[in-house]
């Protein structure tokens, strides 16, 4: 019978099954008509006459959330060929399985019973419901037996029950409590029985009504889901059956909220299973005891958007993260411990992660995969054989704090390089072992290094490098796409589970970069985390994503239709920067409190000051009449300082030289040093990086002493108090430039270039966009999401120049980023050139 006809009997009054018919999703069954109406108006009907199957029970037709319909197996026995259930031909896609914690109801696929006694069989496709709470589903009714049993709810996503398991399923918001729906079932159920049953079938139906009218106390149970490692076939195990992932790395704190469903969606149809995900402690705790997961930092808000695209989550919450982000992800705020030793079982440290552990752990418990989310693994430190502590009982401590919030069954891992000495300290026993390489690794050697630690589970690359990170002068890195693809190949020719390092990089927004330390040289990375990876900073599909997707299709079915288009982009053009105003004339907007006095430098960290500027101010304590030396030791600025006498730009020290700027004046004139850390370092030994003037600086051959330090809060001063109120500044030195401009209602994504400034800060909206170093390279663009931007109202642009500005102070706003510009660099005593 065709959906849309009235009649739901024919003229025998038997119900002829139409294998193949259409069902409208749509379509929803009228609450308070017979079953057999609402059977006929979704197009089912039923196979068994009731005159001369008197004997037979009739189906209890109701509509599931997985968009299925069941006949009963009983009609095997009367010669029917009959498919046992109709699906959903129009069912959608795979969507969201929970929201904020709740669980839609879901079907069970335990498979076809069999057996003579009317018994009702069904086979379900996996796909989460999208029918709304407070929904009585009827997974399998077999009506001669009184007693109910329970099936898996959606949270088992269909595993582990037993082939005759029988439940009437409910889902009332986690209570027990009839729903007004229930009424209306019970109605169907009545009107059913009054038309078409025997008196023996009645007092089925009436069993069924005692049961909705207590309540519904039947809780339902369920195999639970699960996720282990299997060490007889070497791989992991899904709900008992064999799997294997491909992920990708993103990074939800280097993308803006209003970008996570795009990349997330783009990472879906490049044939990805799973991706991979740092919590940076620093990004939620910026102070002690000050949480924040709003916004932009709404955790739990990423992890339910991955599980609406059926994205597994391999989950690396640190407390160290590396990621080229802030200190590796740890609170600097850390470092105002005396003598703290970071990532070792020192007590002040561990006391520290165990408070942060208490709130973030919790949090992430519900989205474990054994819990109904999509969490599969949890990563334990991060690549700690890097590290020179080598310590096991901090290894352990996380376990067990780990275990004690997540329990037993939760997969826990570590990740480190190939080399031997890497390995032994970086992995512990019950934690499993994986490895992290590029494409230009010989993958069977890799695989052979993690063979030694894991002889018998799965082969895992948890970071395969697309691409690499940048430094502020030097050149953009990339890989090629063809040797990327190369590599990806023979890893899941072996089997392999792979990750890709990164998937998509992002943007080191504010102050977030971080820098590496190699031999001796402080190297920060830049405001780009482009990666070269195979979607762009600005999320877009590169060649080598595509690539990466022929590769993956060889091995699995790719997801339908094409993928989605790049983000627009919009060339906005000049905008000039007209007002100007010296940083030093706004001191007390920038820095409202009184300045702390010391006789000699203190850090950021002693006071408080978790990243951007501080301004160390003293006088000169005799007249110099001939120039003499300010000079500071080597390593003895962190990270940059820009020095002004009475005002006037004399130059910058940096924290890789041995640095001298020649100072004449008289007494009591004014020496201003803006100290500018560039980001704590984020690998290897990072726990002695503190900011600010942490060496004496020398005037002559004297020690300058006395020091009142200012502690800039810049971001907080741009968003509330802009613009201020101030004399217009000659432009040299240290100075904020704020301009106006309209997108002409076009809010879309755009790189701003800064042509003639030299280096600084830049905001737009209030919202900070990072650093800039033209002259330094090779980053010369910034990315602007376009969901900073009012397509309404006029935008604010305040760009904070630290040395000199052009004479025309204005920005270009482009629709194609600049990555690698051409530039001349001597800040490692040598000339660099590149295109």
């Amino acid at each position: 019978m065709d959906i849309g006809e009235t009649s739901g009997e024919n003229a025998s009054g038997t119900w002829p099954y139409k294998p193949g018919n259409r069902i409208n999703s749509a379509v929803r069954m009228h609450p308070t008509f017979p079953l057999a109406h609402n059977a006929a108006m979704l197009g089912v009907t039923h196979p068994i006459s009731g005159s001369e199957e008197m004997g037979r029970k009739n189906p209890l037709l109701l509509r599931n959330p997985r968009g299925l319909f069941c006949r009963p197996s009983g009609a095997r026995e009367t010669g029917s060929t009959e498919a046992p259930c109709l699906a959903f031909p129009d069912a959608p896609p795979p969507g969201k399985a929970r929201r904020e914690g709740k669980e839609q109801a879901a079907i069970h696929s335990p498979g076809p019973v069999q057996s003579a006694e009317g018994a009702y069989a069904h086979r379900v496709r996996r796909q989460p419901s999208i029918l709304p709470r407070n929904v009585i589903t009827l997974r399998l009714l077999r009506c001669c037996q009184p007693s109910w049993r329970r099936l898996p709810s959606n949270r088992s996503r269909g595993r582990g029950a037993e082939d005759d398991e029988r439940t009437l399923s409910t889902d009332f918001g986690g209570s027990t409590r009839a729903s007004p729906l229930a009424g209306h079932v019970m109605n169907s159920y009545s009107s059913l029985a009054q038309a078409e049953v025997t008196t023996k079938e009645m007092g089925l139906w009436l069993c069924v009504l005692v049961l909705v009218l207590r309540g519904l106390r039947l809780q339902p149970s369920a195999a639970a889901p699960s996720f282990s490692i299997d060490y007889t076939d070497k791989c992991f195990l899904k709900d008992g059956v064999k799997f294997r992932y491909i992920s990708g790395s993103i990074h939800y704190f280097r993308i803006p909220r209003a970008y996570w469903k795009d990349r997330l969606l783009k990472m879906y149809m490049s044939g990805l299973n799973a991706v991979q995900i740092y919590i940076p402690w620093n990004y939620h705790e910026p102070l002690s005891g000050v949480y924040n997961f709003d916004g932009d930092r709404d955790l739990e808000g990423f992890l339910d958007l991955a599980a609406n695209f059926d994205l597994l989550v391999i989950l690396r919450p640190g407390p160290y993260i590396c990621a080229e982000w802030e200190m590796g992800g740890i609170p600097s705020w850390l470092l105002a411990k005396p003598n703290i030793i970071l990532r070792t079982s020192d007590p002040d440290f561990l006391q520290a992660v165990d408070k942060w552990f208490s709130v973030l752990l919790p949090k992430i418990k519900p989205h474990l995969y054994i819990n109904g989310g999509n969490i599969i693994s949890v990563q334990v430190e991060n690549e700690y054989g890097s590290y020179y502590a080598c310590d096991y009982d901090y290894l352990r401590h996380l376990e067990a704090v780990f275990r004690s919030y997540l329990g037993k069954k939760v997969v826990l891992f570590t990740t480190d390089g190939t080399k031997e000495s890497e390995l032994l300290c970086g992995t512990l026993h019950g934690l499993y072992t994986t490895v992290d390489f590029g494409p230009e690794e010989n993958v069977t050697e890799a695989f052979e290094k993690q063979r030694i630690h894991e002889p018998n589970g799965p082969l895992v690359n948890s970071e395969y490098y697309t691409g690499w990170l940048d430094y502020w002068g030097e050149p953009h890195s990339t890989k090629s796409a063809e040797d990327v693809a190369r590599g990806l190949e023979k890893m899941l020719e072996l089997g392999a589970n792979v990750n890709m390092y990164m998937f998509q990089g992002g943007t080191n927004f504010g102050y977030w970069s971080g820098a590496d330390y190699n031999n001796g040289i402080y190297n920060p990375i830049t405001t780009s985390y482009d990666y070269d990876a195979p979607l762009s900073e600005a999320g877009d599909p590169t060649d080598k994503l595509y690539a990466i997707r022929t590769v993956i299709g060889k091995f699995q079915v790719l997801p339908a239709g094409p993928m989605p288009p790049p983000t627009p982009k919009f060339a906005y053009g000049y905008v000039f920067l007209p007002q100007c105003v010296a940083l030093l004339d706004i001191l007390g907007l920038l820095s409202p409190s009184l300045p702390f006095y010391s006789s000699f430098p203190a850090t950021f960290e002693a006071l408080k000051q978790p990243s951007g500027f501080m301004l160390y101010r003293t006088f000169l304590p005799h007249d110099i009449l001939e120039p003499v030396v300010l000079s500071a030791p080597e390593d003895g600025i962190h990270d940059l300082a820009y020095i002004l006498l009475n005002g006037v730009y004399k130059g910058t020290l940096e924290r890789n030289k041995i640095n001298g700027i020649n100072i004449s004046g008289q007494l009591g004139d004014t020496l201003d040093l803006l100290v500018e850390s560039m980001g704590h370092i984020n690998f290897g030994a990072n726990e002695s990086d503190f900011k600010g003037l942490v060496k004496n600086l020398t005037l002559g051959s004297n020690i300058v002493t006395d020091w009142l330090i200012y502690p800039l809060g810049i971001d907080k001063a741009v968003s509330h108090s802009w613009p201020p109120v101030a004399p217009l500044s000659n432009g040299t030195g240290p100075a904020f430039y704020t301009g106006f401009f309209t997108t002409l209602g076009i809010a879309q994504d755009s790189f701003v270039k800064f042509p003639g400034w030299n280096k600084g800060q830049i905001w737009i909206n209030g919202f900070n966009l990072g650093r800039f170093w033209p002259t330094r390279g090779p980053q010369q663009t910034l990315f602007v999401p376009g969901s900073i931007l009012s397509s309404s109202t006029i935008n604010t642009v305040v760009v904070l120049e630290l040395q000199n500005a052009p004479e025309k102070p204005k920005l270009l706003f482009l629709d194609r980023p600049l990555l690698n510009g051409t530039q001349i660099s001597t800040h490692k005593n040598q000339m660099q050139i590149w295109l």
